[in-house]
């Protein structure tokens, strides 16, 4: 996956807000993903479908603020990628 993600954005992001606002977003953001995928599930539409995209796109930027906050490296979360997609696999066997 190509996304765009500027880590140094991603640092400007952290540092402008204080530790509660970044626990929030972070707590937030999935929430509305799952919210918008019910909805898209439910009707359908292409305002539904740009909502589930957007919200997609925002859990995407919470997942690297997170990576920041904790100095996890892209190579750690491949390793658990990668062994997650081969028992997912294994399961569908």
């Amino acid at each position: 996956m190509n996304l765009k993600i500027n880590p140094t954005d991603i640092k400007t992001l952290i540092e402008s807000y204080d530790e509660k606002d970044t626990d929030c977003i972070i707590f937030e953001e999935p929430e509305e993903l799952i919210q918008a995928f019910s909805k898209f599930k439910r009707y359908g539409g292409l305002q539904e479908r740009a909502n589930l995209m957007e919200e997609m796109a925002d859990v995407y930027i919470t997942l690297e603020m997170l990576k920041v906050i904790y100095n996890i490296e892209d190579r750690e979360v491949n390793y658990w990628i990668d062994k997650k997609m081969q028992r997912n696999l294994e399961r569908v066997k």
